[in-house]
């Protein structure tokens, strides 16, 4: 078989998984609404707009690339990449790696191919973002004159190689054993917020300024400071401009090339890593190591080896077994509880609880403006890696025959899950709340308390349907991040902002929290159908 034909089959087989899955096309489907909200209707009552000053482009094929590109440079280069990730790891889980490894297919070629059918997934949304652009204008209807390559180059030129790179990090991300798993996901968010300060990853010096000189050209007092905000002037009472488009020249082009030649590099460097990180090659670890030559030796000396020892298996008479009563199968929801929180929390490093009684403890002795603000944020990103896990986890450690075909896998084992869920959310965010009932702010305790039911809801519908905890980890880091440190107040699902409770946002997460509830219900119902 030529490389090219094995680096091909490689990528084409990992593209197949991928799009049959539901968590790619939900997060199709999230980005298209996304993006219809970004883009708003002429005669919308309120909408999110950037601020120049009053003034707004006229809705033309550059400027709505313009505005899906910078949204997608947002959404995509974060979530893209929780998307993307996964698929080193479901070779080692499956055994598939460690069938590869005995093949004479190099590891740098696996490692390409994961690389390409990572950059043909989000090619692939590229592409369906740019149709999805063409028809948002023909909707909005104020230019119907479409000019595919104005609306197509912010895509291909700022979007596409930023989208490369992110693709070539899942690879290497999976390539480290430490960074496989969740941790990964939470590191990935700092990488991600370190490049944007940092670096132009996202392109936004490229095309920000282009708007910027459109707009001063027409109108002096143009704003060019770069913000989003909420507004109800009608849009068409606004002053208009057109926008050409940014001017796409030589070394613009090359500038962005830089980032498909870094993530060429780091596809490559994957594959030296992986090589030194493979499990088939390593072995068992050091202090595992260690501790079979001590055992060995102890059962040397002892004149018999650990292997030859009889082993002792208790046979229980069947006279001993007593069959459980109505009453004792209907009233087990509470130890259901008490086993899963034990089994959520069972992994949790002893620096895990010393940072979540740092933050409970910080919630009580801060101010509470400081408490509310801050470190509730912080208290609700701290459970992440618990939260994700939720119905997920029979998926991955492959127990869902066993746990589906208890009693009530629904009325009782989903909804202690659930419960688990929401016990972590009030105890860390617990000093807040207690906070808020002294101080009688009655309708903020109901939406910090709603936040703490919208969270973990959120993350069983997310693990029923996609059955993996990245679907999750990636949507939220994203969602959170928007509104506790953006700041953006129609996100705001902890009560944070007075003005965000008085739109009555609260009664929409709450209602939201019922219908995501009846989702991972669906959801369950369809795992025990499978």
């Amino acid at each position: 078989m030529s490389t090219l034909h094995a680096l091909y089959h490689l990528a084409l087989a990992d593209v197949r998984e991928r799009v049959r899955g539901y968590a790619f096309l939900l997060t199709l489907l999230f980005a298209v609404a996304l993006l219809y909200f970004f883009v708003p209707a002429l005669d919308a009552p309120l909408y999110a707009i950037l601020n120049l000053g009053g003034y707004r482009p006229l809705y033309n094929s550059a400027w709505i690339g313009t505005m899906a590109t910078l949204l997608m440079t947002e959404f995509m280069l974060l979530f893209g990449f929780y998307l993307i990730k996964g698929t080193l790891a479901r070779d080692l889980r499956t055994g598939v790696r460690q069938l590869l490894v005995a093949t004479p297919l190099p590891t740098a070629l696996y490692t390409l191919g994961k690389w390409l059918s990572n950059a043909v997934v989000l090619s692939m949304m590229v592409l369906v973002m740019v149709g999805a652009s063409a028809l948002l204008q023909l909707l909005r209807a104020e230019v119907l004159v479409i000019d595919l390559w104005a609306l197509a180059a912010p895509f291909l030129i700022v979007l596409w190689p930023a989208l490369l790179f992110v693709a070539a990090l899942a690879v290497l991300f999976e390539s480290i054993p430490l960074l496989r798993g969740g941790v990964g996901s939470v590191v990935y968010f700092f990488i991600y917020a370190l490049l944007a300060t940092l670096t132009d990853w996202q392109g936004v010096d490229l095309l920000w300024p282009s708007v910027y000189r459109a707009c001063s050209a027409h109108f002096p007092h143009c704003n060019g400071v770069r913000q989003i905000d909420i507004d109800a002037v009608p849009l068409t009472e606004r002053p208009t401009f057109r926008y050409p488009g940014a001017v796409w020249g030589g070394e613009v082009v090359l500038q962005r090339l830089i980032w498909v030649g870094a993530a060429l590099g780091v596809a490559l460097l994957a594959a030296y890593l992986l090589r030194r990180s493979d499990v088939a090659r390593i072995g068992p670890g050091l202090l595992t190591r260690l501790w079979r030559r001590i055992v060995d030796f102890i059962s040397v000396e002892q004149g018999s080896s650990v292997e030859a020892r009889p082993t002792l298996s208790p046979v229980l008479p069947a006279s001993g077994l007593t069959p459980l009563s109505g009453q004792a199968q209907t009233d087990a929801l509470g130890p259901l509880v008490v086993a899963e929180a034990r089994l959520a929390l069972k992994k949790r490093s002893l620096w895990w609880y010393v940072g979540a009684l740092c933050l409970l403890a910080a919630s009580v002795w801060v101010p509470l403006e400081i408490a509310q603000g801050i470190i509730l944020p912080l208290a609700w990103i701290w459970p992440l890696l618990l939260w994700s896990g939720m119905g997920a986890r029979e998926n991955r450690w492959r127990t869902e025959s066993l746990i589906f075909s208890t009693p009530h896998p629904i009325g009782r084992q989903l909804l202690a899950v659930w419960l688990v869920g929401v016990e972590v959310a009030l105890v860390m965010g617990g000093g807040v709340i207690l906070r808020l009932l002294l101080a009688a702010r009655w309708i903020t305790v109901v939406a910090t308390g709603v936040g703490a039911l919208f969270v973990p809801t959120l993350a069983l519908v997310m693990g029923c349907w996609s059955r993996q905890s990245k679907l999750f980890e990636g949507f939220y880091l994203f969602f959170w991040y928007l509104a506790a440190v953006q700041n953006l107040p129609y996100l705001d699902f902890m009560g944070r902002f007075p003005q965000a409770v008085a739109w009555g946002l609260p009664w929409v997460y709450a209602g939201l929290t019922v219908v995501l509830f009846g989702g991972a219900v669906v959801g369950r119902r369809r795992q025990l159908r499978q």
